[in-house]
C-alpha cells in the first residue's frame, strides 16, 4: 500500500477555470512535466512523496512560451479541457481547447507523452486552424505557410528532436505566394512531413485533391482560375496532373509543376480546344501573335509557360496549334484557304510550320516555314503542290514587304524573283521587284496557255529566258512599268527557227516596245524593233525589221522544199502589223533581194523552167534578184519583180495567198546565150525570146500558160531586118 513506501497518492485533481504557463526550455524540456514528474514531490519533511495520479482542467487559460528561438514564442490557449492521467514515466492526455484568433481555431488532441525518452505521440482534429501563426516553426526559405485556415486530422510523433506528422488537411481560400506569383486554394490534402527541430530540416511528401485553385500575376495570362484536379508534391517537386482550368476565358487541361523547390521554376502545360476566331484573339491580345488572316473551325491549342522565382524576367512561352480542315482568309487573296490541316508550333518571337495541308482555289498545296519578330516578322516560307514548289525569305515592317528571296517553278516554268510590295492598300498591293522567268513557250498549262492562245496561229516554241523590272499594282500588271529582256537560245516561229534571239521590251500602260530585237537566222542576222499592245481585246502588235545574208540553203531545211536542189542569199527590209489571234489580218510591206540564186527546184520556178528550156536549167543562178511586196488581204504581193540571170531575166508580179493559191504574170526574156539553151532559134527564137508567163493553181501544184510578148517580138524582127 502507498503508506508503506511512504507515499501520498492523490488520485485526481480538477482544476476550475485555472491560469497556467506551460514552457518548453531551451533544451525542448516541458516546465510542467519537469515540475511533476522529474522528481517526486516531498512532504513532511520528506518522509512522504507526493503523487498524482490525474489532473483535470475544466475551462482553464493556458499561455504557452517556447523558449528554443532567441526571440520567445508565446502562444494563448483559451477554454482548455484537459484530461491528464500520469502513470510512471508516462503521460496520457485529452484535450480540447480554443486558440484566440481572427476565428478562433479549434482543437482536439489526445496522447502519450514517454517522460524518459522524451517521446511525443499526439493525435490532433483542428477546425479552423491558421497555420501562419506558427510561422517561427518553418523555415521559409524550404517551404511558405499558406495564408488560410484549414480543417485538419493529425497523427504527431516526436522523437530525438524530430517531429513526424501524418496529416489530413481541408483547407479553405488558402494564399500562396512565389516571386510574383500569387495562388489562392481550396483543396483536399494529405501529406507526412519530418521535421528536425535542431536543424529545422523539412521533408514531406504528399497528395492535394484540387477544389478550386487560382493563380494570379502570370503575365500574358494574367490569371487561371477554377483550377481543380490532383496534386503531388514534395520537399524537392510539386506537380499537378489532369487538372482542369479556365485560362482567358477558355476551359482548358493542363498539367504543372515544380522541378526543383529549391530553385522554383513553375512550369504550366496547357491544352484547350476552341473555335479558331477565339484562338486568334487570344494569339493576338495576349501573345502579340497577330496573323494577318481570319481564322475560322475548330483547334486544339497546346501552351507551355515558365515562370521563374522572385524575378520579373520574361516568361517563357512556347506552345502550339492544331486544326484540321480549318478556314484562313487573309486580307491580301481574294480566296481563302480552305481545309487547312496541321501544327504551328510558337513561342513569343517566333512561329515554326511544317507539311501543313491546305487548298486554294481548289488546288491542294503543303507548306513548311518560320515566322520570326511577330512586330516586325521575318519569313521563310516552303510551298509546295503536284505543279508548284516556291521557297521565299521575305519580311514586313509597317506596310511593306521586303522580299530577299523567291524562287521555285510552277510545272516547267522556273522563276526568281526579288523587291519590294508595298501592302498599304491590301486590295491593290504595289510591286517595285525585280526577277527572271524561264519557261517552254510549247507548253500547253496556264498561266502560260491564255497568253499563248493569243498567238495560237503562230505555233511559238522555245525556252524563254526573261529577266525584268518591275514597277505598280500587281493586280493590274499589264498597266504596270516593266523593263524586260528575253532571250531564246532557239525560237521557233511557225516551222522557222531564230537563234541566240534577244528582245529589249520596256511596257507602259499594257503597251509593250520591244526597242530592240536579234537573232541569228539561217546563217544571216534578223534586227528590229516592235510594239505589242496588251490592253486591246485582239492584242495588235507591229513589227520593223531587216534581216541580212539568210542563206537559202539552210532556210530550205524548215520549209516544205527541203530536198530541192537551192541555194541563194536574201536581205529583206520590213514591216508588219497584225492581230494575235487573228493571222488572217496580218498587214505588211517591204523590199526583198537574193543573190546568186539557185531557185529552179522550186515548184513555181521548175515549171517555168520546163516550158522555156529543153535542157537541163538547174544549174542556172539567179546573179541578181529583188522585189518590192505587201501583205494585206490574206495574201503576199510582189508588183515589181525583177530576177536576172546569164540566160533569161524574170519581170512580173505574184499573189501568193495564206491558202497557198498563187496567181502570178510573169514576162521571161532570154539573152543571147540563153537563146541557144532553150527551145527556139530563128523567127520562132525571135517569138519566143520574149514571153508571157501566166501562173494559176497553187504552189504545191502551180499551172502555166505561155504565150509570146509581141510588141517586144515586133521591135526585135524589126532591129534585126534593118541590121541586115
Amino acid at each position: 500500500m502507498p503508506i508503506f513506501k511512504k507515499e501520498v497518492v492523490i488520485t485526481s485533481i480538477k482544476l476550475n477555470s485555472p491560469q497556467v504557463v506551460v514552457e518548453r526550455l531551451a533544451d525542448s524540456s516541458i516546465n510542467i512535466v519537469e515540475l511533476f514528474f522529474k522528481k517526486p514531490f516531498a512532504l513532511m519533511g520528506g518522509k512522504f512523496n507526493l503523487i498524482i495520479s490525474r489532473i483535470v482542467v475544466d475551462g482553464g487559460d493556458i499561455t504557452f512560451k517556447d523558449r528554443t528561438f532567441e526571440e520567445p514564442f508565446i502562444k494563448n490557449i483559451k477554454n482548455a479541457n484537459i484530461d491528464i492521467k500520469f502513470s510512471p514515466h508516462k503521460v496520457n492526455f485529452n484535450s480540447d481547447f480554443e486558440i484566440p484568433s481572427k476565428m478562433a481555431m479549434l482543437v482536439k488532441s489526445s496522447g502519450e507523452y514517454n517522460i524518459l525518452k522524451k517521446e511525443l505521440s499526439v493525435r490532433i482534429e483542428a477546425k479552423d486552424f491558421y497555420p501562419r501563426e506558427f510561422i517561427k516553426y518553418c523555415d521559409e526559405k524550404r517551404f511558405k505557410i499558406p495564408d488560410g485556415r484549414i480543417d485538419a486530422l493529425t497523427a504527431l510523433d516526436y522523437k530525438d528532436n524530430i517531429l513526424n506528422v501524418d496529416t489530413g488537411i481541408s483547407g479553405s481560400d488558402m494564399k500562396f505566394s512565389e516571386g510574383k506569383i500569387e495562388a489562392s486554394l481550396n483543396a483536399v490534402i494529405n501529406a507526412k512531413i519530418k521535421y528536425d527541430l535542431i536543424s529545422k530540416e523539412l521533408i514531406y511528401t504528399g497528395t492535394a485533391d484540387i477544389k478550386n485553385l487560382a493563380l494570379y500575376n502570370l503575365d500574358v495570362l494574367d490569371k487561371i482560375y477554377d483550377i481543380r484536379g490532383n496534386a503531388s508534391f514534395s520537399d524537392k517537386v510539386f506537380n499537378f496532373d489532369n487538372i482542369t482550368a479556365t485560362i482567358l476565358g477558355l476551359p482548358v487541361k493542363a498539367r504543372a509543376g515544380i522541378a526543383d523547390v529549391q530553385k522554383p521554376v513553375l512550369r504550366i502545360d496547357i491544352t484547350s480546344e476552341a473555335k479558331l476566331e477565339t484562338l486568334g484573339g487570344i494569339l493576338k491580345n495576349k501573345f502579340n501573335i497577330d496573323m494577318p488572316l481570319e481564322m475560322k473551325g475548330s483547334g486544339t491549342l497546346d501552351l507551355t509557360l515558365q515562370y521563374k522565382n522572385i524575378t520579373d524576367e520574361q516568361t517563357a512561352l512556347n506552345g502550339s496549334l492544331t486544326v484540321d480542315k480549318a478556314i484562313f482568309k487573309s486580307e491580301y487573296g481574294k480566296l481563302p484557304l480552305e481545309d487547312v490541316t496541321g501544327k504551328f508550333s510558337f513561342t513569343q518571337n517566333q512561329l515554326n510550320f511544317k507539311s501543313v495541308r491546305l487548298s486554294y482555289d481548289n488546288i491542294n498545296y503543303e507548306a513548311s516555314g518560320t515566322v520570326t519578330n511577330f512586330q516586325k516578322p521575318g519569313v521563310q516560307l516552303d510551298l509546295s503542290s503536284d505543279s508548284l514548289f516556291v521557297k521565299t525569305i521575305f519580311s514586313v515592317s509597317d506596310k511593306t514587304i521586303t522580299l530577299s528571296e523567291l524562287i521555285g517553278h510552277y510545272d516547267d516554268y522556273r522563276f526568281s524573283v526579288q523587291g519590294l510590295i508595298d501592302t498599304a492598300d491590301p486590295k491593290d498591293p504595289r510591286a517595285d521587284l525585280n526577277g527572271s522567268l524561264i519557261f517552254e513557250l510549247a507548253q500547253e498549262k496556264e498561266p502560260y496557255k491564255s497568253f499563248k492562245d493569243k498567238f495560237k496561229d503562230l505555233r511559238l516554241s522555245g525556252e524563254i529566258r526573261a529577266d525584268f523590272k518591275l514597277n505598280g499594282s500587281l493586280n493590274d500588271i499589264g498597266r504596270s512599268m516593266i523593263d524586260a529582256q528575253i532571250k531564246c537560245g532557239r525560237l521557233s516561229v511557225n516551222s522557222f527557227k531564230l537563234d541566240n534571239l534577244i528582245l529589249d521590251i520596256a511596257q507602259r500602260n499594257s503597251i509593250a516596245n520591244i526597242k530592240h530585237i536579234r537573232a541569228s537566222l539561217y546563217g544571216g542576222v534578223f534586227e528590229g524593233s516592235g510594239l505589242v499592245d496588251f490592253a486591246s481585246k485582239d492584242t495588235p502588235y507591229q513589227v520593223l525589221g531587216d534581216i541580212k545574208d539568210i542563206r537559202i540553203e539552210e532556210l530550205k531545211r524548215d520549209t516544205a522544199f527541203k530536198d530541192e536542189d537551192v541555194s541563194g542569199t536574201i536581205q529583206t527590209h520590213f514591216g508588219v502589223k497584225g492581230f494575235s489571234n487573228d493571222f488572217s489580218r496580218l498587214t505588211g510591206w517591204g523590199k526583198l533581194s537574193i543573190s546568186k540564186g539557185k531557185l529552179w527546184q522550186l515548184n513555181l520556178l521548175r515549171g517555168i523552167g520546163t516550158l522555156l528550156f529543153r535542157s537541163d536549167f538547174g544549174s542556172v543562178l539567179f546573179e541578181d534578184g529583188s522585189c518590192n511586196f505587201f501583205i494585206k488581204e490574206k495574201s503576199f504581193f510582189i508588183n515589181d519583180l525583177v530576177m536576172k540571170s546569164s540566160l533569161l531575166n524574170l519581170y512580173g508580179a505574184v499573189k501568193i495567198s495564206f491558202d497557198k493559191s498563187v496567181a502570178a504574170s510573169l514576162k521571161a526574156e532570154f539573152t543571147d546565150e540563153g537563146i541557144d539553151a532553150s527551145r527556139a532559134s530563128d523567127i520562132a527564137g525571135a517569138i519566143e525570146r520574149y514571153s508571157i508567163i501566166e501562173v494559176k493553181g497553187t504552189l504545191g501544184a502551180p499551172q502555166y500558160k505561155l504565150r509570146p510578148d509581141l510588141s517586144n517580138v515586133i521591135a526585135d524582127i524589126a532591129d534585126t531586118y534593118f541590121s541586115q
